[in-house]
């Protein structure tokens, strides 16, 4: 019994293992409703799109002041636009304590889940790491880091730079060390310990799920 994988919202767990995607959620009546879905809503590839809206913005205002003769400047000019942006995504996120709970959570039962190869007691969820280096809060700190280096590189040998080939770069870079390690200290900053709410949501699309693998 294996779980792949899940995103979370403020509302619900999603939890998958190949074709086989399960969702649970709150009714207005306070009781979980668990169920089987054909697709979820998938956290990195809208992150992905805020990346590589932000870079094309960062491009055009690049290509804009170096056609001007601006040098240095527009590196500060642009970085600064970036962090601006994914600044005010993150804090969206962080605002919201329940989107982070039932994220922590989500993180905990698949690791219990994956560990005992079977279903799980909440106390057996408690007892699990919230870490995750597949998760996508992985992906800001790994962009951010290396349009750092890009700039730093640019202003000491006072050499233009493109912000695409940041992209690029983050292809080759996500995930692996050393920068895998920022990811789990934006982790460590981000999830906030689960309650009951979070992890009674998360068990029950758990449950479903191995159910589901035994037919």
């Amino acid at each position: 019994m294996k779980i792949e994988g899940g995103t979370s919202t403020n509302l619900k767990i999603t939890l998958r293992k190949g074709n086989l995607i399960t969702e649970a959620s709150y009714n207005e009546k306070g009781k979980i409703k668990v169920k089987q879905i054909l697709k979820e809503e998938n956290d990195k590839d809208n992150i992905f799109g805020i990346i590589i809206g932000s870079t094309i913005m960062l491009e055009v205002v690049n290509i804009m002041l170096i056609i001007n003769n601006f040098s240095k400047h527009y590196l500060l000019a642009g970085i600064t636009i970036l962090f601006l942006i994914l600044l005010f995504n993150i804090l969206d996120i962080l605002k919201d304590k329940r989107i982070r709970k039932n994220h922590s959570a989500e993180h905990m039962v698949i690791n219990a889940v994956n560990n005992k190869n079977r279903k799980v007691s909440i106390e057996e969820i408690k007892q699990e790491k919230v870490l995750d280096k597949n998760c996508s809060t992985n992906i800001f700190p790994t962009y951010c880091m290396l349009n750092l280096i890009f700039v730093i590189i640019s202003i000491a040998f006072n050499v233009p730079v493109s912000f695409i080939l940041v992209l690029i770069m983050f292809k080759f870079c996500y995930n692996k060390k050393p920068f895998a390690y920022l990811g789990y200290l934006f982790q460590i900053f981000y999830f906030k310990k689960p309650d009951n709410v979070s992890l009674e949501l998360a068990k029950a699309a758990a449950d479903l799920l191995i159910e589901l693998q035994k037919e």
